[in-house]
């Protein structure tokens, strides 16, 4: 969840798409499918230079994404995906699911949190820390997790642009900062 700047373009793409998967009462669906997306297209350097490319042609672009996507996105998203391979906006991507879960955040009265441990939490942390967080700022909470063993252990949580950090390396870099 880094900061995007959102341009205008994107902006009209992520609304058009919110109307629409409103417009068939969908909105949640979409918005996973296009996390799933997003996480599939930004792990994957060769599929982002080909989606991306102004050489390649729609068709061909379109053919990868119904390959790839086949039964795992609504048709909505996928027809969403043809539409950016058709207007060469394949690289605003990311903006476009940025702007999608702002609007949708807004909408739904949903945060969106980023949850960093040093391994993978398991299922029953995860269902207390989202209990916890939701008690705590009275809204939906979508948490994104993500591992980093750098940071040795604990949370670190980002949430509307503030950061509460628990790890401890941080807690090792305030000691040493004391220390010097």
């Amino acid at each position: 969840m880094t900061k995007v700047k959102i341009t205008k373009t994107s902006k009209k793409y992520a609304e058009a798409l919110f109307d629409t998967a409103e417009k068939q009462n969908i909105r949640e669906k979409v918005f996973e499918n296009l996390l799933f997306i997003h996480d599939t297209i930004m792990s994957n350097n060769e599929l982002t230079n080909f989606l991306t490319s102004p050489i390649i042609n729609a068709g061909d672009k379109k053919d990868v994404i119904s390959k790839i996507f086949e039964n795992n996105i609504e048709q909505t998203t996928k027809n969403f995906l043809y539409l950016l391979s058709d207007n060469s906006r394949f690289g605003l991507i990311e903006e476009i699911v940025e702007e999608y879960r702002n609007i949708f955040n807004k909408v739904t009265e949903t945060v969106s949190v980023k949850a960093v441990t040093a391994v993978d939490m398991k299922d029953y942390l995860k269902e207390k820390l989202q209990k916890k967080l939701e008690e705590k700022l009275q809204k939906k909470v979508i948490i994104d997790y993500e591992v980093n063993s750098e940071i040795i252990a604990g949370l670190v949580l980002e949430i509307d642009g503030t950061t509460i950090d628990t790890s401890v390396q941080t807690k090792l870099n305030n000691i040493k900062k004391q220390l010097v």
